[in-house]
């Protein structure tokens, strides 16, 4: 991606920081000046979940995210939870929460190597994380397909 402007940093770098699609609707909305609605037509409107990136971009800092930022996501059975550096992941048909794998991503970008093992704490805490935002967005796991899970 490029980014120019006058308030942005002039410089030619690479961040190899975390950051989400999540993430442009806030710098969008901060680059032309304009304030996220929290109503449309009378009716609350969800906040947005990401993060501008413009600070980043200008200088100011030098990541978007903490190591507290939570990202959870679902799609079309699959599911993950990162934090921080800490991310559970389940690729797996048909989806159960025990196949949930556990990755350090500093350590293993490829994630490679599992560690629910090693380090059930974390790993539980991620799940913990995942039934709650398995609730909050009502999370629907499509049923296993004929001859799925055999």
């Amino acid at each position: 991606m490029i980014v120019a402007g006058p308030t942005l940093k002039e410089k030619n770098e690479i961040c190899h920081q975390f950051v989400s699609l999540l993430d442009l609707a806030p710098t969008f909305y901060q680059l032309a000046g304009i304030q996220y609605p929290s109503a449309y037509k009378g009716n609350p409107v969800f906040p947005l979940k990401g993060k501008s990136l413009f600070p980043v971009f200008s200088g100011v800092k030098n990541r978007v995210h903490n190591d507290e930022d939570v990202f959870a996501m679902e799609t079309a059975g699959y599911g993950m939870v990162r934090k921080g550096n800490w991310k559970i992941v389940n690729t797996e048909r048909p989806f159960e929460e025990a196949t949930f794998r556990l990755y350090n991503l500093s350590e293993d970008p490829g994630e490679q190597n599992d560690l629910r093992a090693i380090f059930p704490e974390k790993y539980n805490e991620l799940v913990a994380v995942w039934r709650d935002y398995a609730v909050a967005v009502k999370v629907r796991i499509p049923p296993p397909a004929a001859g799925e899970g055999l």
